[in-house]
């Protein structure tokens, strides 16, 4: 029995090396940041269908005008456009101009722009980004 309990220990023995085993992890952590910009509308669309282009809320309040429907908020010219900016505009003149074309809308500043051009003037329709579309903040008449 001695000698089983010999040979069972030599069995075990590793060599007399004692010494632990260590391993070493090294983590690396990558962190992208992600920057978002949100555009928070400066005006309260008003009631009605939401435009969805700069033209098209331009050329509904100037439709408006030219039919002389300034009455009923929510439709015609209140459906894109301010209230400052209807009494602007309906105040302004008796209507459009027989010779008046759409130019178009441009951005020369932090808003876009669009503009009816007739022979002596014109008209400029500032637009701003409401909560649900495009809406006629303010409108300048221009003479030449």
């Amino acid at each position: 029995m001695v000698l089983v309990a010999a040979l069972a220990l030599a069995a075990c023995d590793d060599g007399g090396d004692d010494k632990a085993e260590t391993k070493s992890t090294t983590t690396s952590t990558t962190t992208t940041v992600v920057t978002t910009t949100t555009v928070v509308p400066a005006t309260t669309a008003p009631a009605g269908a939401p435009c969805t282009t700069p033209e098209e809320a331009t050329m509904s309040l100037h439709d408006a005008w030219a039919n002389d429907d300034d009455d009923v908020p929510g439709e015609d010219a209140g459906r894109c456009a301010t209230q400052v900016a209807i009494e602007t505009l309906f105040g302004g003149s008796s209507g459009p101009s027989p010779t008046e074309m759409f130019q178009g809308c441009f951005t020369d500043g932090p808003l876009p722009v669009c503009s009816y051009s007739y022979e002596g003037g014109g008209v400029n329709f500032t637009i701003n980004v409401a909560d649900t579309g495009y809406v006629v903040e303010t409108v300048e008449f221009i003479a030449d």
